[in-house]
């Protein structure tokens, strides 16, 4: 018995920890938003950058667990750290469903507006959304999608240097391939759901946001869409299970 339950668990506990492991590496934010309570929410990536509400965000049911609903008023703020400074190449990714006439450059995430901030995803009622790096240049990305209003959609922005990419759904739907550079420094927060000192912030839910330091190839994206909190929660359980099987064979 011991055996068989062997040969079953390793194999599925390798496949996943090996998908687990490619996808978290370099995962610099990982916010659920599945605390439900409190005005803070942690960063499951391990590194500490945890957020802090501003404003009056409230817990809300979400895509997957919890997550936070934005008023067009307040955000959630990360201070500034140095696993936040990214320099050759950034991944944003988020799931959300925005209310009716949104802001101006209603923000999903941005490290904090200076004169040339590093990176930002965003939505827009007459762009749809709409992605921005500052590397060499300001290099804008909006395939002017139309609007979604009321419905969840799994968002992404990636840059590697050379190109800004957009994802919907999985799904590429605008670049920008004169991008180059590594991007601008600050020493700003995060904002996830608004910018501090504007009236650019997001009005409907956010969850699972994401942040790496490199640009996922868009054969991740989808996997990111189909749930990495999963992906970790497997493979967190097969640990568990196969710790479980080796005090059984003693």
């Amino acid at each position: 018995m011991f055996h068989l339950r062997q040969a079953v668990i390793v194999p599925m506990l390798v496949a996943a920890t090996c998908a687990y492991a490619q996808l978290t590496d370099g995962l610099v934010g990982f916010w659920t938003f599945d605390e439900g309570n409190g005005d803070t929410t942690a960063d499951a990536s391990g590194l500490g950058n945890n957020g802090t509400f501003a404003g009056q965000p409230a817990w809300a049911p979400g895509h997957t667990g919890g997550a936070i609903e934005f008023d067009g008023g307040s955000e959630v703020v990360v201070e500034d750290a140095d696993s936040l400074r990214l320099v050759t190449g950034v991944t944003i990714a988020v799931w959300a469903m925005p209310v009716e006439g949104q802001a101006a450059w209603a923000k999903f995430l941005i490290k904090q507006k200076s004169d040339e901030y590093p990176y930002s995803l965003q939505y827009d009622d007459a762009q749809g959304l709409f992605g921005t790096v500052h590397a060499d240049a300001r290099f804008d990305t909006s395939p002017h999608l139309a609007n979604f209003p009321d419905e969840w959609a799994h968002l992404a922005m990636t840059y590697d240097g050379a190109a800004v990419v957009l994802y919907k759904d999985g799904v590429e739907v605008g670049r920008n391939d004169s991008a180059t550079g590594d991007l601008q420094q600050n020493d700003l927060p995060v904002s996830i759901g608004g910018r501090m000192g504007s009236s650019q912030d997001f009005a409907g839910v956010l969850d699972e946001v994401y942040l790496w330091n490199r640009a996922l190839g868009p054969d991740d994206i989808p996997k990111v869409m189909e749930g990495l909190a999963l992906a970790i929660d497997i493979a967190g359980k097969l640990t568990s299970t196969w710790a479980d099987i080796k005090t059984d064979a003693r």
